[in-house]
C-alpha cells in the first residue's frame, strides 16, 4: 500500500503532465510509447488522457470542449458527485500556463512507477488469496504469478521504434562479431547439406517440420535438438509418445543397440556396456521434456517462462501442432490452428528462443501420385504459411513406394511385368534415403531439396556422402 505522501507526489505528476499536454497537444506524442491510461491513478485523469489520445489520433485539436464532449460535463471522484469536467480542465491548464515551462516526461517515470508499486501490491494479495484457497496448487500459482509480474513489467516499459537506419547499425554489429570472433548467430543443424539449403535457426524463429506419418519429423527434430543444445538448453513437448519411449529411440542411437532390445532387455553382456556409457554421456545433454498428452497452448506457455527462468532454453520443439489444445473457443480447427501458430510466433519473439512445431500431413496429400509435399498438404499449412519462418518437410520416397507396390501373383510374373520393373527401379533408388525440402524459407531459397541417408535403426538422418 502506497503512502499519503507517495499519492500526492503521483496525483501532482498527473496534474503537472495533463497540463502539459492542454497546452502543448504535440507533446502527446511524446509520452505516448511509455504512458498509458492505467497508469494514472485518478480515474479522471486516465478519462482525460484516453479522450485526449483518441482526438489526437483522429487529426483533430484538443481543446476542452471537445474533451468535456468526449469525457462528460461532470465526474465524480472520493464519493463527490457532480463536478464539473470544464473547470477542471481549466485549472490543469492554468496550473500549467502560470509555472515555469516543463516536460511531460519528466514526470512519466514517477506515475509509472507508482503504478508499478500498486499493480505489485494487488498481484501480492492475488497471491495470498490464492494459496488461501483449499487445494491450491502453488506451482499453478507461481505461473500465475510469473506471468502478472512479467505483464506489469511489460506494461510499464517504453516501446520504442527503431529507424532502419538504427536496425542496419545492429546487423552490421553482429555482422563484424560474427567476422571478427567466429561467433554466428544461429544455430546450424549438423548436417552441412541441410544448412546450404535452410540457413541457421536463428531466435525468435518459427520453424516447423513436416511428414506423413512414419515419415521422420520426430527423428529430425531430436536430433536437431541434440545439435541444438550445445547451444543453449532446448525444451521438448512430446505429446505423441511417453518420455520414456522416446528416450528409448536416442538411446539406441547414442549406443548403437537395437530398439527391440532394449526395450525387451535382451541384448549382451558388451552391449550393456554401451548403454550404461551411452546413458553416461546422455545424461550430460541439456534436453528438458514434457510428455503431457494434449496440452493447452496456455500450459505450454506457462512451461515455456519457467524453462526459459530457470534453464536460460533457446530453443523448443512442439510434437505435433494437431495435439495442441487451447483454452480458448474457435468455430473450426482452422481457426484454432491460426491461433495456436501466432500464439507460437508470439512466444518464440516474447522469450527470444526458437520455435519449432510438427505438422502432420492431410490424408488427401498422401493419396497423390507424388509424395512431394507442399504447405497445402500440412496440417494448419495455411496458419504456417502466414506464421513459420522457415517449413521442412521430409519425405521417404521408398515407404511411399511401398504402398504403390503393382500386385503380381508369382516371381515370374515380376520379371516380366514393366510396372513392376518400373516399380522395382524407383524403389532401389530410394530404398534408405530420405528427401528434405524447404517448402518454407525466410532467410533463404524455396523448394530447394537434397537427398539423405535415412538411418532407422539409429534412428538418425545422415548425410548421404558422408
Amino acid at each position: 500500500m502506497q503512502n499519503n505522501d507517495k499519492v500526492h507526489q503521483t496525483i501532482m505528476a498527473e496534474r503537472s503532465v495533463l497540463g502539459s499536454l492542454l497546452d502543448n497537444p504535440s507533446a502527446y506524442f511524446e509520452v505516448l510509447e511509455t504512458l498509458k491510461a492505467e497508469h494514472f491513478i485518478r480515474p479522471i485523469n486516465q478519462r482525460i488522457y484516453e479522450a485526449m489520445g483518441s482526438i489526437l489520433s483522429a487529426g483533430k485539436k484538443a481543446s476542452l470542449n471537445l474533451l468535456v464532449a468526449r469525457i462528460g460535463d461532470e465526474y465524480e471522484e472520493d464519493g463527490r458527485d457532480g463536478l464539473l469536467t470544464l473547470n477542471y480542465l481549466t485549472a490543469l491548464l492554468r496550473e500549467s500556463q502560470s509555472g515555469e515551462t516543463v516536460s511531460p516526461m519528466d514526470f512519466v517515470d514517477i506515475i509509472v512507477d507508482a503504478w508499478r508499486a500498486r499493480a505489485l501490491d494487488e498481484t501480492a494479495n492475488w497471491v495470498k488469496k490464492e494459496l488461501a484457497k483449499p487445494g491450491a496448487d502453488s506451482y499453478d500459482v507461481l505461473c500465475a504469478m510469473k506471468e502478472r509480474v512479467d505483464g506489469i513489467n511489460l506494461n510499464s516499459q517504453a516501446e520504442p521504434s527503431v529507424t532502419l537506419g538504427q536496425s542496419v547499425s545492429a546487423a552490421v554489429r553482429s555482422s563484424l562479431m560474427a567476422n571478427e570472433q567466429d561467433q554466428v548467430p544461429g544455430c546450424d543443424t549438423g548436417l552441412p547439406t541441410l544448412d546450404e539449403i535452410m540457413g541457421r535457426a536463428f531466435p525468435r524463429d518459427l520453424g516447423a517440420i513436416a511428414a506423413p506419418q512414419g515419415g521422420g519429423k520426430t527423428v529430425l527434430a531430436m536430433q536437431l535438438a541434440r545439435r541444438w543444445q550445445y547451444f543453449d538448453p532446448v525444451g521438448f513437448f512430446q505429446a505423441e509418445m511417453d518420455h520414456e519411449r522416446m528416450s528409448s529411440r536416442v538411446l539406441s542411437s547414442e549406443s548403437g543397440v537395437g530398439l527391440k532390445s532394449i526395450i525387451s532387455g535382451t541384448y549382451e553382456f558388451f552391449d550393456r556396456e554401451n548403454i550404461t556409457e551411452a546413458e553416461r554421456r546422455l545424461s550430460e545433454e541439456r534436453i528438458h521434456i514434457d510428455d503431457r498428452p494434449k496440452l493447452a497452448l496456455e500450459v505450454i506457455y506457462e512451461r515455456l517462462m519457467l524453462w526459459k527462468h530457470r534453464y536460460g532454453i533457446g530453443s523448443c520443439f512442439i510434437d505435433h501442432l494437431r495435439l495442441i489444445r487451447s483454452r480458448a473457443r474457435f468455430s473450426n480447427k482452422f481457426e484454432r490452428m491460426e491461433h495456436v501458430t501466432s500464439e507460437c510466433k508470439s512466444f518464440a519473439k516474447e522469450l527470444g528462443i526458437t520455435v519449432v512445431l510438427l505438422s502432420q500431413v492431410t490424408r488427401q496429400a498422401q493419396r497423390r501420385d507424388d509424395p512431394s509435399l507442399h504447405l497445402s498438404d500440412l496440417d494448419g499449412g495455411g496458419a504456417l504459411e502466414q506464421d513459420a519462418d522457415w517449413v521442412i518437410a521430409t519425405v521417404r520416397r521408398d515407404e511411399w513406394l511401398k504402398d504403390r507396390k503393382p500386385h503380381c501373383n508369382s516371381y515370374e510374373e515380376e520379371c516380366g511385368d514393366k510396372d513392376f520393373l518400373s516399380w522395382l527401379d524407383k524403389y532401389n533408388k530410394a530404398k534408405g534415403k530420405c528427401e528434405l525440402t524447404m517448402i518454407k524459407n525466410r532467410n533463404g531459397a524455396r523448394g530447394e531439396k537434397r537427398e539423405f541417408i535415412f538411418n532407422g535403426p539409429a534412428f538418425r538422418i545422415e548425410e548421404l556422402n558422408g
